[in-house]
């Protein structure tokens, strides 16, 4: 009697597999893998912030957040992945998020934004100084590789469907901010 009921628990999962992975190779609609890159994207950040080690100064006090930042145009999914991050804590710390337009309103913040997501285009509107600035105690990370030549750490670009790192050794050398082996491991190098 039990192995008859052992038969049918197995049928059971393989036919649940079977359906899962035909869901997984479905074809998704453009906004779904918008949605799909958008989640990766805000679950590598975090992840990035894990392997990452930024100087004292960077932040105000030993109960300062960490404080990971979006520049660019925000969309209503980003925001919402963003803010279940302040939830968490990374290394330690509690982790609070913002959203801003432009870069420049970084510079005029001392000990703000430890890690920055940049669109292309808000980097790209920044003076060579002001990247420079703003990368020495600041990790940041864009979405193309024209971002890395200009002067950006880390970059997320999909390739093959997938979501890849690349590093601008470069850039994380002249920066006050060290990246575990483990996440460089991980990269693809750009250089400028």
């Amino acid at each position: 009697m039990m192995q008859m009921f052992k038969g049918i628990n197995l049928t059971h999962k393989l036919i649940s597999l079977s359906w899962y992975l035909l869901c997984l190779c479905w074809p998704l609609s453009a906004a779904a893998q918008n949605t799909d890159a958008t989640k990766l994207t805000v679950a590598y950040l975090y992840q990035m912030s894990k392997f990452t080690k930024w100087q004292q100064e960077a932040f105000s006090d030993d109960n300062a957040k960490l404080e990971i930042c979006y520049v660019g145009q925000q969309t209503p999914t980003l925001e919402a992945l963003l803010n279940k991050l302040a939830s968490r804590k990374s290394n330690g710390r509690e982790i609070a998020t913002h959203h801003f337009a432009d870069g420049q309103i970084i510079l005029k913040q001392k000990q703000a934004c430890q890690l920055i997501y940049f669109s292309e285009q808000t980097w790209l509107e920044l003076s060579y100084e002001q990247q420079a600035a703003i990368t020495k105690q600041r990790l940041t990370i864009g979405d193309s590789k024209a971002f890395l030549k200009q002067g950006g750490m880390l970059a997320l670009i999909p390739v093959k469907s997938k979501l890849a790192i690349f590093v601008n050794p470069k850039a994380v050398e002249q920066s006050q901010i060290q990246l575990e082996a483990r996440l460089l491991a991980l990269a693809k190098k750009v250089t400028q």
